[in-house]
């Protein structure tokens, strides 16, 4: 496996997004696929009541690890401005500083939520049948959170030096060997719940070993030559850009809670429907997570060295390439989202709800690709207030037209998605311009002469 950071500040500007661009895509897919089998593992191993307790956890693992992952990529957006302006000590000091940040971040969410667990999944109406299985499965996810954290950081890091094909590498080991260890846990030893986190810890322990060692051949990354300045100063800046990224993460949790409040009073088709049609909207999702990751390392990249010009024709390349990516996705929503639905359910008023659902969805993920893409160039330009902002008004989006539309059909409950989709994408897509006019109206090369360098506009 051959670690390469990629300058993406130079040379063909569709050449560097497209090979930075493919493994994400692939590598989220790996991701998908090792969920769907570790849910096939519990349900057909243990029984439908283990499923319904991992289930019943699946809301804490959605906001502690959407924060954590967000937080980590916020940290990394100062690594990615500083890579590009080939500032090395700059970036081997984020990367310390974002290291000490992870690891106390990690244990805090480790012991708290290990604490206060019980206590929560109560609060969530969690059914006394299921409870002790789902704190049995959830305590050991929550006592490995800390390598969940660093793996995530470390993978983010690898991204922002433009490296995309060890974090898939990791991802690829990673779903593997937890498909291997899910069926040794639960089928072979028989040690249930308990057995399928232990499997999902423990493959994050070779993900994140395999992202260390690729950091490792890197010559210029030196988390120790980061740990001899005074990082004081450059630990708050971190912070605030990783804090609203975090928040941000948990805020767009918090909409999918409320698309499924309304869901739910639709009946159990509906519920069944909902859940069959989400999991393959994570699936198509990834392909549009990955277009905003790596615009976010390209802008992030070409911000920090002051490449303007590179940072305009890389959005316009974007928002074309985010079109020529959905129009297949959208198809396969379209018009075969009944057929894949009918993979994981049978019964035919379900399969039509889904059918809806995705006709609706699919229609209108152009304007998620379009979210998508702005989202991250403006954090990438060191700004992540607005994408935070911007996910507020996705959950009151939600809570609207959920509200108005949701209460009465099912295709109400897509349509709120896809306003929640189009209101965002024409907030980002407007602060962006307005964003990066404001830079080539301020910004001049004396404006990063030292390591108070990388200035985020607001």
């Amino acid at each position: 496996m051959k670690t390469q950071a990629r300058d993406m500040t130079e040379g063909s500007i569709a050449k560097n997004i497209i090979l930075f661009y493919i493994p994400l895509a692939i590598g989220g897919l790996f991701q998908q696929l090792y969920s769907f089998v570790d849910s096939v593992v519990v349900g057909r191993g243990i029984g439908a009541q283990a499923l319904a307790a991992v289930g019943a956890t699946s809301i804490v693992v959605w906001l502690t690890l959407g924060f954590a992952m967000g937080l980590t990529r916020g940290f990394c957006i100062h690594i990615s401005q500083a890579y590009g302006k080939k500032d090395y000590h700059l970036v081997n000091r984020g990367f310390f500083v974002a290291s000490v940040l992870s690891l106390i971040v990690g244990a805090m969410i480790s012991i708290v939520g290990s604490l206060a667990i019980r206590d929560f999944l109560i609060l969530m109406h969690t059914p006394g049948e299921i409870l002790e299985q789902s704190l049995d499965y959830i305590k050991v996810i929550l006592l490995g959170f800390v390598i969940t954290v660093l793996n995530n950081l470390f993978m983010s890091v690898l991204q922002s030096l433009g490296d995309s094909s060890t974090p898939f590498w990791a991802l690829l080991v990673s779903s593997v060997t937890n498909i291997g260890l899910d069926c040794v846990f639960v089928l072979t030893l028989k040690w249930g719940v308990q057995g399928a986190a232990a499997a999902t810890v423990l493959s994050q322990v070779f993900s994140f070993a395999i992202c260390a060692a690729g950091l490792k051949k890197l010559k210029f990354v030196s988390i120790l030559d980061g740990s001899k300045s005074k990082n004081a100063r450059l630990t708050v800046r971190m912070l605030k850009t990783g804090l609203p990224v975090g928040i941000m993460s948990m805020v767009t949790a918090v909409g999918g809670m409320i698309l499924q409040f309304f869901v739910n009073d639709l009946g159990a088709s509906a519920v069944a429907a909902y859940a069959a049609s989400t999991k393959i909207r994570s699936v198509i999702g990834e392909f549009s997570n990955a277009l905003g990751m790596t615009f976010m390392t390209f802008v992030g990249q070409n911000y920090g060295a002051q490449k303007y010009d590179r940072i305009k024709a890389g959005v316009r390349m974007g928002v074309l390439l985010s079109i020529l990516i959905h129009i297949p996705l959208s198809a396969v929503e379209i018009f075969g989202g009944k057929r894949i639905a009918s993979l994981m359910v049978t019964d035919p008023p379900v399969l039509e709800l889904c059918r809806q659902y995705l006709l609706i969805v699919g229609i209108f993920v152009f304007f998620l690709g379009f979210l998508m893409v702005f989202r991250n160039c403006i954090q990438g330009m060191g700004n992540t207030w607005i994408p935070m902002l911007s996910g507020g008004l996705e959950v009151f989006s939600r809570l609207i037209f959920g509200y108005w539309l949701g209460r009465h059909s099912f295709m109400g409950i897509a349509a709120a998605e896809a306003s929640a989709w189009i209101s965002v994408s024409i907030m980002l897509g407007s602060s962006f311009f307005i964003l990066f006019r404001k830079v080539l109206r301020t910004q001049t090369p004396e404006n990063t002469t030292d390591t108070k360098n990388i200035r985020t506009v607001s």
